[in-house]
């Protein structure tokens, strides 16, 4: 009888051991699985950061690069005020046709609102080369405010 007694224990604690193994195996599984799904956001979400990063990056440099042809579109332009048409006509000509190639070039980079008033002050100056006498600095002035205020937008 003593060995059946044994018997008896060893079972009860191998089934003690299966249970407390089973419940082990659970709770290693939850944890397994709760890791995947965390790696899986994890990963999802880098990769949105990361686009998102791009996309920050490449509007900067868009940015940049908009903002430094308009300067340089907007110092031609405000060199033609100083300019008569008078004794400086084909000096004016020139820079006429100077602004009016970067435009074109740069359509890219330029709002159309922009690009409409940048055409306007030349066809502007271009009426003064033609007749000196209609140069109005009022008008420039409005002109070039206009030009500027559109800027920002």
């Amino acid at each position: 009888m003593n060995n059946i007694g044994i018997l008896k224990d060893l079972l009860k604690t191998y089934a003690d051991d299966i249970e407390r193994n089973n419940q082990l195996l659970i709770a290693l599984l939850i944890f397994i699985s709760i890791n995947l799904i965390t790696t899986i956001i994890n990963i999802i979400s880098q990769h949105k950061l990361k686009s998102k990063d791009k996309s920050i990056i490449s509007f900067k440099i868009k940015e940049q690069k908009r903002i430094s042809i308009f300067e340089s579109i907007y110092r031609k332009l405000d060199k033609m005020t100083f300019l008569d048409g008078k004794t400086e006509a084909d000096e004016l000509l020139q820079l006429i046709q100077n602004v009016e190639k970067s435009i074109s070039k740069n359509k890219l980079y330029i709002h159309k609102k922009n690009q409409k008033l940048m055409y306007d002050i030349t066809d502007y100056f271009k009426t003064t080369l033609t007749d000196y006498r209609k140069k109005d600095y009022s008008k420039e002035l409005k002109l070039f405010d206009k030009l500027s205020s559109n800027f920002g937008k």
